[in-house]
């Protein structure tokens, strides 16, 4: 016999994957979001009790395959997600999902481009401009764009050559000039600036010494004071980078660590 099944309840949550960093956010009406398998979960609790009888579940279901990847706008009305190479249709390349939080309508596809797996997205900070990283042999990245705001409207701006080594993480920074975004992963940071269509990227170097690989990375403080660029290495440390114009020659170096200037300071 034939049987209509209903998606009832979702229980779990992808924690396990390398990529997996990031991925629990909150809407804007602060419901919880994640995923598991190939759905998108936006779930609302009542605050009484974290069993799942008091909690109501919206799903997406734009994917045919794993999510690998998640992340919110500012606003948190707008969410991407990546997923990896659907074993269902072989020759569509792997694609970033831009959804409504609330409704969990699908608002357009950006594909095309990423081979294997999209393994990391991030919106930047004005909501206009999405990066993907794929899996790639050359983690190769893509920018891409909406005029309108609204990501109906949403198409591929450029894309480059990323690292050899895996990329863990991707992250905008809210400068107007300089450093656009930054990458990393195991053993390297790259900072990147965009000149017209042209992406082109500087690794980051920790003055002669041997980089450990940069789990996390984000910005501090706001563009007209000056920010700077953090990042969390395997090895314990916090690290604080410079991100200056491109014609600095310290653009992507190593500032400091948070860690040792600490020990410093207790003599």
């Amino acid at each position: 016999p034939r049987f209509n099944l209903e998606l009832e309840y979702v229980c779990g949550y992808q924690a396990q994957d390398p990529n997996s960093r990031g991925n629990l956010r909150f809407s804007s009406s602060g419901d919880i979001i994640y995923h598991t398998a190939a759905i998108g979960v936006v779930e609302h609790l009542d605050g009484t009790s974290h069993h799942h009888e008091n909690s109501r579940q919206r799903y997406f279901k734009g994917h045919d395959d794993d999510i690998v990847c998640l992340t919110t706008d500012a606003t948190a009305k707008f969410v991407a997600t990546g997923q990896m190479q659907s074993e269902h249709e072989r020759k569509v390349l792997p694609a970033v999902k831009v959804w409504d939080a609330d409704s969990c309508r699908e608002i357009c596809t950006l594909g095309g481009f990423h081979k294997r797996a999209v393994t990391s997205v991030a919106f930047h900070p004005s909501g206009m401009r999405l990066l993907s990283v794929g899996n790639d042999d050359d983690h190769s990245v893509a920018l891409w764009e909406t005029n309108t705001g609204t990501w109906e409207d949403g198409k591929l701006l450029t894309t480059a050559r990323g690292d050899k080594s895996t990329v863990l993480w991707a992250a905008f920074t809210p400068a107007e000039v300089g450093t656009l975004f930054v990458t990393g992963g195991v053993r390297h940071i790259r900072f990147w600036t965009l000149s017209g269509r042209s992406l082109k990227s500087k690794l980051g170097n920790r003055e002669g010494k041997k980089l450990n690989t940069q789990i996390c990375g984000t910005y501090v403080g706001r563009a007209e004071e000056g920010h700077r660029f953090l990042t969390g290495s395997a090895g314990g440390w916090i690290n604080v980078w410079n991100t200056k114009t491109p014609d600095k020659k310290s653009l992507g170096t190593y500032e400091s660590s948070i860690l040792e200037n600490m020990a410093k300071q207790d003599g």
